[in-house]
């Protein structure tokens, strides 16, 4: 009722040009403001097209003759077709979806035929379930291998994005997305390569690496292989945006949240780096005799891919420490601390030889030079304290103890200008590795604006109608 007083009162009748010069002040206002200050988002659409309805052919890893990584009593092959399975099965109750299988039996297959059979079901993805080991079973995390071709490098950039960020959920270390070419420039797995060649859109996620202590706990026993498909198949109906009504869970929108890709193109962090990391470098920083602690400050860089691993010795290189997390690394945004400090434990003592080895994302490392000891690790021993003479000052000794005298090995130290060189070609890239950063660091600030952008235009569209309104009934009256 005070809408329609309103309306009706003597403003809105004398000067209903008043009001829709309001409102295009308001327009014009809203116009300036998003070329101004506009903001935004990584959140982009799809880039592949799928079929209706989405056909998802789930391929298990080896099977047969070959067993593929074993890790006690586990084969592979059987933690490969369980996942599948368990991948399969919660799909299967999600609307508008059709889920294969390349074999459900324990069968030798070769890429040619997986790929095939994802090819006569017109496939919208292949995925290709594996978990990992390593050579030395050093290595740790969860991965995926992406084509280098586009499109299909850009649509696997985004699947292997949101299965990560599945992953994530479990807790698990996460060693980024990957390409790998032959010597002839064409993939180097097979599966990826064979699927290319027919058209169809493949990916491997490897969940883990069942060799290493640390990924144990992920992979023990068939409650984590479980836990495993249910979160590849959430990751496959997030990616297709797909929604169940048997299980009530709709991810439709997720199909417009995934990373920005270029179709065209390589994605940057997927681009194969097999140069090793450019540098990497110690110094001592303290010594805590109380706490027996000795820091250094390590300092790494790679201008190609992030650092993701360290490891160090206090023995010149006999034995190695695992390896540890470079701190600040992010596989998905490809960041990492450009130094930090590292505390070492000793004993009385010890004469430790140090050095530190950094791994790039693709396992290439490169060392520090020798950080030596030459006396050992040992408290000071207090020297004769000076004797004061109050009858003349000729009588006063000033006695100091030196403290243990560390040397360094050469080249050890950075010098002045190795470290303003290595620190600006240093800041260029992670300038252009924290772009992607920044834009989501503005997704709170796009949805304020976004916020106020609806507030404005429910106002200008209120005014509009009121404007309107008042226009109608004055000419109407004229006409009377």
């Amino acid at each position: 009722m005070k809408i329609k007083r309103f309306i009706n009162g003597p403003v809105f009748e004398r000067k209903p040009v008043f009001f829709i010069k309001l409102v295009s002040v308001l327009m014009i206002f809203v116009i300036i403001s998003e070329i101004l200050f506009p903001v935004h988002s990584n959140a982009a659409e799809r880039l592949l097209q799928i079929s209706d309805p989405v056909v998802i052919v789930l391929d298990p890893g080896h099977g047969g003759s070959d067993n593929g990584t074993m890790s006690g009593t586990y084969l592979e092959k059987h933690l490969d077709m369980y996942t599948c399975v368990v991948i399969k099965q919660y799909l299967s109750q999600f609307d508008n979806c059709v889920v294969y299988l390349t074999h459900e039996a324990d069968v030798d297959m070769n890429f040619k035929q997986r790929a095939d059979f994802a090819a006569s079901v017109n496939a919208d993805i292949l995925l290709s379930v594996h978990y990992n080991a390593s050579v030395d079973h050093d290595l740790y995390g969860a991965e995926s291998w992406v084509s280098l071709f586009p499109p299909y490098n850009a649509y696997g950039y985004q699947f292997a994005d949101i299965w990560l960020k599945t992953a994530a959920e479990t807790g698990i270390f996460l060693r980024g997305i990957k390409t790998k070419p032959k010597s002839d420039g064409r993939d180097y797995y097979g599966i990826i390569r064979e699927n290319v060649e027919r058209g169809v859109f493949p990916v491997i996620i490897e969940h883990c690496h069942i060799d290493n202590a640390k990924d144990a706990s992920y992979c023990d026993e068939e409650a984590d292989w479980r836990k495993w498909g249910e979160l590849d198949a959430q990751a496959l109906a997030k990616y297709f945006g797909l929604r169940s009504t048997a299980l009530g869970v709709d991810y439709s929108s997720f199909a417009y949240q995934l990373a920005d890709a270029d179709p065209a193109a390589i994605q940057p962090f997927t681009k194969r780096d097999d140069s090793d990391p450019d540098f990497c470098n110690i110094t001592h920083k303290s010594t805590d005799y109380d706490q027996h602690i000795l820091t250094l400050t390590v300092t790494g860089a790679d201008y190609d891919s992030p650092l993701m691993y360290y490891d160090y010795t206090l023995d010149g290189g006999m034995t190695y420490t695992e390896r540890k997390i470079w701190p600040g690394f992010n596989a998905l945004n490809w960041t990492y601390d450009e130094s930090f400090d590292l505390n070492l434990e000793f004993n009385d003592g010890d004469k430790p030889d140090i050095i530190v080895r950094a791994y790039n994302i693709y396992d290439r490392r490169t060392e520090s030079s020798v950080l030596s000891f030459d006396t050992p690790l040992s408290r000071p021993v207090p020297g004769p304290q000076p004797v004061e003479d109050t009858k003349t000052e000729e009588n006063i000794t000033d006695t100091t103890t030196e403290s243990p005298k560390e040397t360094h090995a050469e080249n050890t130290e950075i010098t002045k200008d190795e470290t303003i060189g290595g620190e600006a070609g240093l800041s260029e890239f992670m300038d252009d590795l924290k772009k992607e950063k920044s834009g989501k660091e503005s997704e709170a600030a796009l949805e304020i604006k976004q916020f106020l952008s609806i507030i404005l235009f429910m106002l200008v569209s209120i005014s509009v109608l009121i404007a309107a309104i008042a226009l109608f009934r004055k000419n109407r009256r004229r006409r009377r």
